[in-house]
């Protein structure tokens, strides 16, 4: 994902209050939506790369995964 796009996808995120909602418990005890959110889209950046996608399918896996939550705001 490139640094623009994610500063934009952070703005969003911290202006509907992603870092106040607790999202779910993990091993590691209770994360925030916004990093619930960022760690998703990494995971999905990673499986995109060893799929070997184009940059523009990366970038809607990418997108879509940090979305994939917004209705439980």
């Amino acid at each position: 994902m490139d640094e623009q796009t994610l500063k934009r996808l952070y703005k969003f995120a911290l202006g509907r209050g992603w870092h106040l909602i607790e999202a779910k418990w993990g091993f590691k005890g209770k994360s925030s939506l916004l990093s619930h959110s960022l760690n998703v889209m990494g995971i999905a950046e990673r499986l995109a790369e060893i799929e070997g996608v184009s940059e523009k399918e990366k970038r809607l896996a990418c997108l879509l995964a940090f979305l994939h939550d917004i209705g439980k705001e």
